[in-house]
């Protein structure tokens, strides 16, 4: 006889974020809560993957927190938070500039605004040569497929390619042909995979959503209500797709930016603080269903 309920944790994406998954997990793990499989998008994925194969969320934190350090080529992003207001508006004016220039120029030869082998290298300190047949039990990364738009679960083969292109952030990092698939993102399509969960057999699926707020912008130029119409219709996405969880997670972390891995001690506190709250209400809906698959026998 099976477990049940069996219990699925979907973790977003949301870069630096996403970090907030690790204090997530130590509360469960703690209340005796584990789950019976994982399936993460972007870097969701990288932390359910880690936890997957470590085995160990103290040993995770530890092995986060030395990597997150050696990641200086995101820094440029993630400044601009740390300015006055003042200095922020002219850079912030400047980068805007940029990025329209990045987008109209349509013979820009380049995929990519950072190289993979900025992440690469990192992954596989973690990860070296690992399968997902080599983890302690199920998990899954999801990405998106650049051509057709379907979501794509990975559940085979060699770890780091399926985190580097459930990862590869589109205009970021460069996309990862998977099997004859130019594969992205996860989060374009999920950026909590709450339905991949479903999919893998949970009975029970604990949603963790690290997605930033919709930013507050001034619509000075016509590319910022192109960037403002894209985080609303993501946020309408995500909204629309946490529906089919039975209970959401989420860490009030969205002022932080996807590039301050520096800020990993709040991201995880936040977490934790977050899944605190939630606890309560998790371990009621659980005796519930073991009740309620108990009085089948009795």
């Amino acid at each position: 006889m099976r477990k049940y309920p069996k219990i699925g944790l979907a973790l977003g994406g949301g870069g630096a974020r996403g970090l907030a998954h690790i204090g997530v997990l130590r509360v469960l793990l703690r209340a005796g809560i584990e789950p019976d499989l994982i399936v993460g998008s972007s870097m969701g994925a990288i932390i359910g993957a880690g936890f997957a194969l470590l085995g160990d969320i103290d040993a995770l934190e530890k092995k986060a927190k030395e990597l997150v350090n050696r990641v200086p080529q995101l820094d440029s992003f993630a400044n601009l938070q740390q300015m006055s207001r003042g200095q922020r508006h002219v850079l912030e004016r400047i980068f805007n500039f940029l990025k329209e220039l990045y987008i109209l120029n349509v013979e820009a030869t380049r995929k990519s605004l950072l190289d993979r082998e900025l992440v690469q290298p990192l992954l596989e300190e973690i990860f070296d040569a690992h399968r997902f047949e080599d983890l302690k039990f199920p998990f899954a990364a999801v990405a998106t497929d650049l051509q057709t738009g379907e979501e794509v679960i990975l559940r085979e083969g060699k770890l780091v390619p399926a985190l580097m292109a459930s990862s590869a952030i589109p205009g970021i990092f460069e996309p990862v042909e998977w099997n004859g698939r130019i594969l992205v993102d996860g989060a374009v399509t999920s950026t909590v995979p709450v339905n991949a969960v479903r999919e893998m057999g949970a009975d029970y699926v604990i949603a963790v959503n690290v997605e930033a707020d919709i930013r507050r912008r001034n619509f000075e130029r016509g590319v910022e209500i192109l960037f403002q119409v894209d985080d609303i219709r993501g946020a309408e996405l995500n909204r629309l797709k946490l529906r089919e969880a039975d209970i959401v997670i989420e860490p009030r972390i969205g002022h932080v930016n996807w590039a301050q891995f520096a800020k990993i001690g709040e991201c995880i506190s936040r977490g934790e603080e977050a899944a605190q709250q939630c606890l309560p209400a998790i371990r009621s809906r659980i005796r519930g269903l073991k009740r309620k698959f108990w009085k089948r026998f009795f």
